[in-house]
């Protein structure tokens, strides 16, 4: 009789144990899946806050030229009465300099017509090159550091003053 009750009294101990075990194994897993739910969200508010924040650093025109120099109105544009604007895109370096300059769109229309429609042309294209180059931007900071900007756009207007 002893014999079968201490092995009633095994059993269920081992049975206790094996709950036991079971509900903490269960209880670190559930931990464990928490802990990876919270990183992942973690890891996605993160990716929204950059988008965020880029979007931000855009609309705010994070990229702030310290200097600007007029270009010059090429005579020719100027005789022909010819106005219009180039918007130009290139890299700003880790100082602030502009490299890289390109033409991304080059419009003209007629200064008597300032209604009218822009057509493309590549009058301004040459004197917007140069004065791009002359560009002096504040330097990009990301993570503490001075970083290099790719692709910023910047438009350049020609207008003829009027006479009056």
């Amino acid at each position: 009789q002893k014999e079968k009750e201490e092995k009633e009294r095994l059993q269920r101990e081992k049975e206790e144990k094996e709950a036991r075990y079971k509900a903490e194994l269960s209880a670190w897993k559930e931990k464990q899946e928490k802990k990876e739910k919270q990183e992942k969200q973690r890891l996605q508010l993160e990716k929204i806050n950059e988008v965020i924040e880029r979007v931000q650093r855009e609309r705010d025109g994070e990229y702030i030229p310290l200097f600007k120099v007029q270009p010059v109105y090429p005579r020719r544009a100027q005789e022909r009465g010819t106005e219009g604007y180039v918007i130009v895109a290139f890299t700003i370096t880790e100082s602030g300099t502009i490299e890289d300059p390109y033409v991304i769109e080059g419009k003209c229309r007629s200064a008597k017509n300032r209604g009218g429609e822009y057509n493309d042309c590549s009058m301004f294209n040459s004197a917007t090159i140069r004065a791009a180059k002359k560009l002096k931007y504040k330097p990009t900071v990301r993570d503490g550091r001075a970083v290099a900007v790719e692709d910023v756009p910047h438009k350049f207007t020609y207008e003829i003053e009027d006479g009056s």
